[in-house]
């Protein structure tokens, strides 16, 4: 399991890019802004075969990472 915080950014992105073509990688892309994170999951060339699950939370806040 990958867990790509910051997934909406340029490095997350590519990494979960990357990531995603790897067999059975089960992806967790965590990020801030909705409309982002689902662009990032739809610029998805591979859809990881161990699963993909979206978080949308701001980790710098205690009560959403909770």
């Amino acid at each position: 399991m990958y867990a790509i915080f910051g997934a909406t950014g340029g490095i997350g992105s590519a990494l979960a890019q990357r990531l995603a073509k790897h067999p059975n990688a089960t992806l967790v892309l965590v990020g801030r802004d909705a409309g982002k994170l689902d662009k990032a999951v739809a610029s998805l060339a591979a859809q990881p075969s161990g699963g993909l699950t979206v978080l949308q939370a701001d980790v710098t806040d205690a009560k959403q990472v909770r």
